[in-house]
């Protein structure tokens, strides 16, 4: 099946790309459509405590399971002062 990525800053920027439609298995959660992307696009920073995923519009859980034309959107929090 496939989703597709959405990539905000600094994976936007990183990756050199805007979004990209990735196939998955059926079945398939975020965590493995992260090894996915890590094997492709290797200098993106996918900090566990940092990186969160949209799905939809919706925060998604790591182990959340992916539907075909999922829309994924992949971003980190900053914080500054």
């Amino acid at each position: 099946m496939r989703v597709i990525v959405k990539f905000a800053s600094p994976f936007k920027t990183l990756s050199g790309v805007d979004m990209d439609p990735v196939d998955v298995s059926d079945g398939s959660t975020i965590e493995q459509l992260t090894k996915i992307l890590r094997r492709k696009y290797h200098d993106l920073p996918f900090d566990q405590e940092q990186t969160f995923y949209l799905v939809h519009d919706k925060v998604s859980k790591r182990d959340q399971v992916r539907e075909e034309e999922d829309r994924v959107m992949i971003f980190q929090m900053f914080a500054g002062g």
